[in-house]
């Protein structure tokens, strides 16, 4: 089980999520007081074991079209890893995750850049 309490850092400002009760083992969920960052890690089984980590903030802005008006806008990010229920270790499920996080931080971001600017 992770910690109570995680921290994430969202361009240079740590934030500090609070553990969120879940009656759950495979499943944790984290976020700060007024929920606009929320964090969670889940495990579920079937043929293959699948594991999720999500980072999702949310956030309030002006309307384009209506003056005065205001909206709430989400944004989230996931990364999942599927595996077999054997044939790999813990081990080599991070170099896995490990390499997917290296290629996307490379050059100070520029290949995650690139795709969130569109290319594939």
């Amino acid at each position: 089980m992770l910690s109570d309490s995680q921290i994430v850092k969202i361009a240079t400002v740590d934030h500090t999520l609070a553990r969120v009760p879940e009656n759950s083992q495979e499943s944790g969920s984290f976020a700060e007081a007024d929920a606009n960052i929320r964090f969670s890690v889940s495990h579920s089984a079937g043929k293959q074991t699948r594991t999720a980590i999500r980072l999702a903030t949310s956030k309030t802005v002006p309307d384009l079209l209506l003056t005065g008006v205001s909206n709430v806008v989400q944004a989230q990010v996931y990364i999942v890893g599927a595996f077999p229920k054997q044939g790999y270790t813990v081990a080599q499920k991070k170099e896995l995750f490990d390499a997917l996080t290296d290629w996307l931080k490379a050059s100070s971001g520029a290949n995650l850049t690139k795709v969130l600017g569109g290319e594939a």
